[in-house]
């Protein structure tokens, strides 16, 4: 039997093929951690790999005071992992989280799209702003590389107008140091003659 394949079908097919990026975020109670948090980390990491999660980054659990009660709980350690799997098992990795042995307050899987670290944006922010004074370094150089110039151009120009200056000037002092000749040698010429 010949099956045609119709641009549905082939979409259905890459959609099964591909790994979306999710984050799964919990609270657990003190109770389940009792400073045995690389533990529990290991379990949920185990349930994700389980189902062929690739684990891109997780955040350890910190003890943090809530904002209301949780099941009269008051603290409980919060954590978090960021990873990429196929879309179809995400049930089967939700079923396995509520079916664990370890007091959840609160927990969910969500998908997102890969976010940087606030670290990664700390460093991002401060990059950017040295670029900015780079910039503005870059350009006040520039400035004053132009004003400089300007100033060697009216230099030149003036230097080349004081150099013309004297040459007229020594021109003249020549034509004037021949002139006086001139007189003195009319002078002896007249006085000779009387």
């Amino acid at each position: 039997m010949n099956t045609v394949k119709t641009p549905a079908k082939e979409a259905e097919k890459t959609k099964t093929t591909e790994e979306n990026y999710y984050e799964f975020y919990l609270v657990v109670s003190p109770e389940a951690i009792n400073d045995n948090s690389s533990e529990i980390e290991k379990v949920f990491e185990s349930i994700l790999v389980k189902h062929g999660a690739e684990v891109k980054r997780r955040e350890r659990f910190a003890k943090n005071e809530l904002a209301y009660p949780i099941k009269k709980t008051l603290f409980a350690y919060i954590g978090s992992f960021y990873f990429v799997v196929n879309p179809n098992k995400v049930t089967a990795i939700k079923e396995d989280i509520r079916n664990s042995d370890i007091d959840i307050l609160r927990w969910i899987v969500v998908s997102t799209e890969e976010k940087t670290t606030t670290q990664d944006t700390i460093k991002m922010h401060s990059l950017e702003e040295e670029l900015e004074e780079v910039e503005k370094k870059v350009e006040k150089v520039a400035k004053e590389e132009k004003t400089d110039q300007g100033n060697d151009q009216d230099n030149k120009t003036s230097k080349s107008k004081a150099k013309k200056k004297t040459e007229e000037e020594s021109d003249e002092d020549d034509d004037e140091s021949s002139t006086i000749e001139n007189i003195d040698k009319k002078l002896d010429e007249i006085m000779s003659n009387l």
